[in-house]
């Protein structure tokens, strides 16, 4: 069957423009193959003159990438876009020439193919950071077939990578397995995951790779007291299992494979910290069965036949099925057992599921070309989860329409380096992200070489440069206006008070020069009779802390930290609001002088005090997690005084309680922790 050809297979075929419409026509019967003939044309005259590092004519390239294309399931736009996808950058071909031939949508395809190329090129191959680049990919292209067809691409390189320098080899199956697999993860390919990791392994740790290989040829299997290849193995139960499907009259398909290399390795490292050759026994799933069937009532009709007739292991049993995985994996896997020992791990699945999991999206949207009365709203592919969402009704290329990371935006600095902002953020915000004092002598920034204002809304792509001011200290107030990041806004904020902080002391050295309060190690500081008798009606009140040396004074809490009992604390000497308490962790305390500080115990009282509080849930049902959370704060007899919730993938929310001490707070937290779907809880400023 053309859908389950191994890489293997694929290297030693001949592809041919032939062998690439005999798959198109399988999949999409109705398309029209004389477009992909004059698009193989197209690309050949294109690329005419051109060799690889290999030696091969260009063209050799792009057919693989289409062939790739085809044997995912994607359309006829994509196929002639795989053909065509380097003739923009490398050959006088424009896109507007491919427009007018091609249409708008393959044109569309090409465009995001060469500009996601284009920006893959800033990152610095150095960078670890390959989370974020991964992010970027899917940022910047609005249509999953871009980021598919892009998969393919690397999938021949890394297949022809051996015509690179050694250096540039290592390289590249660094990138490959880094961000590439992972990427084919993230979209559901596992497809071209599993040999992007293994070709990539081998190039990075040849030694280990071949003492996996020698392992598993000679010494991973036994039957009769002898070892036996994974190849014959696999061979003789494909047999076996066809003719158990046969007595019963199961009408189906048995095919086996065996568990990738790089991902024995990954799996006995995570579990012993290091990979040892000989555990490779320990792995239950070095060679695998799976049987295909046409319905769900089948998988299960075949699940009791096999577990009658073999030993199993129940531990390694799972329902996939009735259960399927967050990615919408959906399969029954089992481990049977044979006489002499042998574990061979047994997939039971439906030939649509089998699709839907080795070729995610792809063979989503083949399968929605067939039923066109079904509705796919909401579907949630492989790792995207929610952030992918395919249209409700079947409009030629609207389903591969995404809208990926729509809050996120991913810019440059001039070295490569990849930086996240908010969707909307500005030239200042960025400034500010790179550092306080960067942002804070900010005079300007060239945006792709282009000098843009500090207004400027950065795009995804964008190489920013900022441009400084040695003589500016501050920021200018009115940055406020554009300044669109918490950080920012709080930075700019903060060097006025700053400012205002040093203008405030300076006044009030002067003013009360003659008690010089500050210069006694501030064991006390004077009051007028009357102001000191106010205070201490004010205090006896309260009587919140205790300042080291003075009594009766007028203290208050600082609402920037909302210290509580059993927090470390400080007093901070003001002008006109008397001592205000801060925990001594306070990031308002890092802008005052040391010598308005005053030392300060809580003491012996019983009162609420507000403090704030961040839980993040993966619960979708806000009134319920807002009512356990209620119930939960009310047996524990503490007030809310506010709650602002959101969803985001999942509820939100800041709430301000009153409690007693810190002690209570903490019982609260791990509480708070302990509510089923709570996956984050932690204290935080009210304002």
């Amino acid at each position: 069957m053309i859908g389950y050809q191994t890489l293997e297979d694929i290297e030693r075929e001949d592809i041919t423009i032939e062998s690439i419409i005999k798959i198109l026509k399988t999949n999409f019967p109705k398309s029209n193959t004389s477009r992909v003939e004059d698009a193989y044309t197209l690309a050949s005259l294109s690329h005419e003159g051109q060799k690889r590092k290999t030696g091969e004519a260009y063209i050799h390239h792009p057919l693989y990438v289409a062939y790739f294309t085809a044997l995912i399931k994607l359309d006829e736009s994509s196929v002639i876009a795989a053909l065509l996808h380097d003739t923009v950058e490398d050959t006088p071909l424009t896109l507007d020439e491919i427009k007018e031939k091609f249409g708008e949508d393959t044109a569309f395809l090409v465009d995001g193919l060469t500009k996601i190329k284009k920006v893959t090129k800033k990152v610095k191959h150095s960078q670890d950071d390959f989370e974020t680049l991964r992010k970027l990919l899917i940022a910047s292209t609005k249509d999953i077939r871009v980021i598919l067809i892009k998969l393919a691409d690397r999938m021949h390189n890394i297949m022809t990578v051996q015509a690179l320098a050694l250096d540039r080899q290592r390289e590249n199956a660094l990138e490959t397995l880094k961000f590439y697999a992972p990427l084919a993860d993230f979209v559901g390919i596992n497809f071209f995951r599993k040999k992007l990791e293994d070709y990539s392994f081998k190039i990075i740790e040849p030694e280990i790779y071949e003492q996996i290989e020698t392992y598993l040829r000679t010494n991973a299997l036994k039957e009769g007291g002898k070892s036996i290849n994974r190849e014959t193995f696999i061979t003789k139960h494909v047999a076996y299992f066809s003719k158990i499907l046969k007595d019963y009259h199961i009408k189906g398909e048995v095919f086996g494979r065996h568990k990738g290399v790089y991902s024995i390795y990954r799996k006995l490292l995570k579990k012993h910290g290091e990979f040892l050759v000989e555990d490779i026994k320990e792995v239950n799933d070095l060679i695998g069965i799976t049987i295909l069937v046409n319905s769900i009532s089948e998988c299960y009709r075949v699940l009791g036949i096999m577990h009658s007739q073999h030993e199993h292991l129940a531990y390694l049993f799972d329902d996939y099925i009735a259960k399927p995985k967050s990615n919408g994996y959906r399969s029954i896997h089992t481990c049977l057992v044979s006489k002499e020992g042998v574990k061979t791990a047994l997939q039971i699945k439906t030939y649509k599921m089998q699709e839907y999991n080795e070729y995610g999206p792809a063979s989503h949207i083949y399968y929605k070309e067939k039923e066109k009365n079904v509705s796919i709203l909401g579907s949630k592919i492989g790792f995207l989860k929610s952030l992918v969402r395919w249209r409700d009704e079947i409009k030629n290329i609207e389903y591969y329409k995404v809208d990926v990371f729509k809050d996120k935006v991913f810019v440059f600095t001039p070295n490569g380096d990849v930086k996240e902002l908010p969707k909307g953020a500005t030239a200042i915000d960025f400034a500010y992200l790179i550092h306080t004092n960067i942002g804070n002598a900010c005079r300007g920034v060239k945006v792709n070489g282009v000098i843009k204002p500090l207004s400027y809304e950065v795009q995804t792509g964008d190489v920013i440069e900022v441009l400084l001011d040695k003589k500016r200290v501050k920021p200018s107030m009115d940055w406020l206006n554009f300044a669109k990041t918490p950080y920012a806004r709080a930075n700019i904020r903060r060097a006025f008070r700053e400012e205002e902080a040093i203008e405030e002391q300076a006044e009030d050295e002067k003013e009360n020069e003659e008690s010089n309060r500050l210069q006694e190690k501030l064991e006390f500081i004077p009051f007028e009779d009357e102001e000191r008798k106010v205070i201490s009606e004010k205090i006896s009140e309260a009587n919140l802390v205790k300042i080291k040396g003075i009594e009766n004074i007028d203290c208050s809490i600082a609402k920037c930290c909302s210290p509580i009992p059993g927090d470390d604390i400080i007093g901070h000497v003001t002008k006109t609001r008397g001592i205000r308490i801060h925990r001594k962790n306070c990031k308002e305390l890092e802008i005052l002088d040391y010598k308005v500080l005053l030392e300060a115990e809580w003491a012996n009282m019983k009162k609420e005090f507000l403090t704030g509080l961040y839980i993040q849930t993966t619960s979708q049902d806000n009134t319920g997690m807002i009512k356990e959370i209620s119930k939960l704060l009310s047996d524990m007899k503490i007030g809310i005084e506010k709650l602002d919730s959101w969803n985001n993938n999942g509820f939100n929310g800041r709430i301000a309680v009153n409690v007693t001490s810190k002690g209570q707070l903490e019982t609260l937290i791990r509480k708070l922790k302990k509510i089923q779907k709570v996956s984050h809880v932690e204290r935080v400023n009210i304002t």
